[in-house]
């Protein structure tokens, strides 16, 4: 029995999962594909019959269990390695193609049962790995981890394949030995400097050729769904910085606004409660109120431009610029566009020590440009795990004040108020409803500072 496609008024033969049985859609090529289950096949079963005999978290002690939670990522990682390798051989053979699938990613979605988003980031994972044998080895030897070879791969673009050919042991040893955040600017640089061999942005042509491709990656949708709307959009690195920047200080805003009104309430309950909002719904009432803050704006008033600070050392000073404050690595055409509508500011740090041009000072705080030096320098909270902002944290003196620490860059650095609370030695010196804030937004004082963000 057909069915008939309401496009073209044509037949076709139907497939398993479209309303036929599935013993009578087998026949023919169109019924090789389908889902699988079951056991698995005998190539994988010990691999099955492992993990079957693999003994639970019971009886575990603290430290057995947190180290097996990081080695099953570890583990995960070299399946993942292994599969990528059955997947190529797969891919290159066309396989996916014997039942009519249009894709490779289609056809294992299909098949595996998944969605098909991670199917297709598997195949094209697996495709660039052909010319990134460094890669390949550095993952199956489980010294770099999936994450890393997915965020490798989408940098090795076909207009930078033999940029990357010629930095890949650079990249492998960063992957090896930096965190997340330092290996990711690493990839930004490379890319923006393999990119920048291609395009000069004295060139008309290059500029142009920069801006449509840029322009063809952006989108936005906003549809109706049910009793509300739907957002969907993508912006540029620059654009996007730009609004996000702007958006959070709103966040930020209602949520000083909202945690004073909730102390307010406790202390005197004749005032209401806020009612709290999750982070997602903030976010959301922050773009509605940065929407509202526009329409007071005149289309011939003068905007204020974003300032931009730039990370420089002593030696790179006339050199390329690369690396804004916030992290946000920039191309040439990038930073040529923006010259004219940014204010610019450079911190010089020594070549040698990494250390802003040293500024001391006698006062107890960190304050005008001896804080704006540390900020620049440490741009986040310097707990390991913690990536609060420069402008939401505090300046902390890493030997105190009443230790005889001085009020210098080397002694300051930046937290945010959770961990400043939590340092060692330190006892905060209230409790209560501020102490449930979050990191990003933890209300807290830093040495008794009142210049820090939300002091007493």
């Amino acid at each position: 029995m057909g069915v008939v496609d309401d496009r073209s008024g044509d037949e076709f033969e139907a497939w398993p999962g479209r309303g036929e049985d599935e013993s009578s859609a087998s026949e023919g090529p169109w019924g090789r594909g389908r889902r699988r289950s079951g056991p698995v096949t005998e190539v994988l079963a010990p691999l099955v019959a492992a993990l079957a005999d693999l003994a639970g978290p019971e009886g575990l002690d603290d430290q057995s269990l947190s180290e097996a939670v990081v080695d099953f990522q570890r583990v995960r990682s070299l399946l993942d390695s292994a599969a990528s390798a059955f997947v190529g051989r797969w891919d290159a053979r066309k396989l996916w193609a014997d039942d009519g699938s249009r894709s490779a990613g289609a056809r294992l979605a299909r098949d595996a049962g998944t969605r098909p988003g991670p199917a297709y980031s598997v195949v094209r994972t697996a495709r660039g790995l052909r010319t990134m044998d460094g890669v390949k080895v550095a993952w199956a030897e489980g010294r770099i981890g999936s994450d890393h070879v997915r965020r490798l791969v989408e940098a090795c673009t076909p207009e930078r394949t033999e940029a990357f050919a010629r930095v890949e042991p650079e990249l492998v040893a960063a992957a090896e030995s930096l965190e997340w955040v330092g290996f990711e600017r690493v990839v930004a640089m490379f890319e923006m400097a393999a990119d920048d061999e291609r395009l000069d942005p004295n060139d008309l042509v290059d500029v142009s050729r920069h801006e449509q491709a840029e322009r063809a990656k952006r989108r936005y949708r906003m549809a109706p769904v049910g009793d509300g709307f739907q957002l969907s959009a993508y912006l540029g690195r620059v654009d996007g910085t730009m609004v996000n920047t702007a958006l959070e200080r709103i966040v930020q805003e209602l949520f000083e606004a909202e945690w004073a009104q909730a102390a307010a309430a406790l202390e005197d309950p004749s005032i209401p409660a806020p009612v709290l909002r999750t982070a997602s719904q903030r976010r959301l009432d922050a773009l509605v109120e940065l929407a509202r803050r526009a329409g007071a704006v005149g289309p011939d008033d003068q905007a204020p431009k974003p300032l931009i600070s730039v990370v420089v050392s002593a030696g790179e000073l006339f050199g390329p610029i690369r690396e804004t404050f916030n992290g946000l690595v920039l191309s040439r055409l990038e930073v040529a566009r923006l010259l004219s509508e940014t204010e610019f500011e450079s911190i010089v740090f020594d070549d040698t020590t990494a250390q802003p041009v040293t500024v001391s000072s006698r006062a107890r705080f960190f304050t005008g440009a001896l804080r704006r030096a540390v900020e620049v320098r440490d741009r986040v909270c310097q707990h390991p795990t913690c990536r609060v902002e420069a402008e939401y944290c505090q300046i902390d003196h890493i030997i105190e004040v009443t230790a005889g620490g001085p009020t210098t860059i080397a002694n300051g650095r930046l937290l945010c108020g959770v961990h400043n609370r939590q340092r060692p030695g330190r006892h905060p010196s209230r409790r209560g409803t501020h102490e449930r804030a979050t990191h990003a937004s933890s209300p807290g004082d830093s040495d008794g500072d009142p210049d820090q963000p939300h002091a007493a």
